[in-house]
């Protein structure tokens, strides 16, 4: 009998150790918190979830949380549906969800922020935004305006410094003529008659682009691309910088200027 109790007290003990080795797991708590839960309903949450079905002070105990606070926790919890309770013998004993609530409740919310999207989106045509300019500097500055142009999924019309693109960019220009042409992207170009630009016209087709050349020896220093609502400059020689302008007026001039252009290349 005594070995059985030791046994029992010995079992209790380490059930409680797991028990506490969950409630400090910083993967779950964050996990609650991220789906929209407080510290202490985290704690609450959890500690019901382990207890099964327990009374009030026994949830506090568990959660290290005043026992006054714990009533205001679990009503907090009830009204978002992750906690009910039921009485025996006169007694309130609180019960938390199923996990599986947390799904169904994000998938609630999904289907009703999905209702009103449309009528959102029509919201925010209706304000006028302000230009914005982003700057960036050196090779992987240029490497961030580049997967921008792949990032907005909108046909690319620019003016291309080919050979230096090639130059500069060896390795990281032929990966996003590739990137684009993979992601449905198609880009209409004026570039200068260089060998690497009449080489990559060679594989228009394939690559979903149109190449048109400058007059002879004509080169441009920047590479200008227009796509959706925005800009982007590149400067693949000595200053090796990147600069993407997001305004659809300013895009839109140039893009009316790129077409005058385009009518009269190569």
């Amino acid at each position: 009998m005594f070995v059985g109790n030791n046994l029992l007290q010995y079992t209790s003990f380490k059930n409680k150790e797991r028990l506490q080795a969950d409630m400090e797991d910083p993967e779950l708590m964050l996990g609650l918190k991220d789906f929209g839960l407080n510290d202490k309903e985290a704690k609450v949450y959890l500690a019901t979830l382990k207890l099964g079905s327990a009374k009030a002070n026994d949830i506090a105990k568990e959660a290290r949380i005043l026992r006054e606070t714990t009533y205001f926790v679990i009503k907090s919890l009830e009204e978002k549906g992750l906690m009910g309770h039921v009485i025996k013998s006169g007694t309130k004993y609180f019960e938390a969800a199923n996990p599986e609530k947390l799904i169904e409740i994000l998938e609630e919310k999904k289907f009703k922020v999905k209702r009103i999207k449309s009528r959102l989106d029509k919201i925010k045509e209706q304000v006028f935004e302000k230009p914005s300019v982003e700057f960036y500097e050196g090779v992987s500055g240029m490497k961030t305006v580049i997967d921008d142009l792949i990032k907005t999924k909108k046909k690319i019309q620019g003016f291309t410094a080919t050979s230096s693109m090639f130059e500069e960019l060896k390795y990281y220009y032929p990966n996003y003529i590739k990137r684009r042409a993979d992601n449905n992207i198609k880009a209409e170009i004026i570039t200068e008659k260089s060998s690497e630009a009449i080489t990559s016209r060679m594989k228009d087709k394939e690559e979903l682009r149109k190449t048109r050349f400058f007059p002879d020896k004509m080169r441009i220093k920047d590479s200008i691309y227009i796509y959706g609502q925005k800009v982007a400059i590149i400067n693949p020689n000595n200053s090796k910088i990147g600069i993407i302008i997001t305004d659809p007026a300013f895009s839109d001039s140039l893009r009316k200027i790129f077409g005058l252009v385009w009518d009269k290349a190569e």
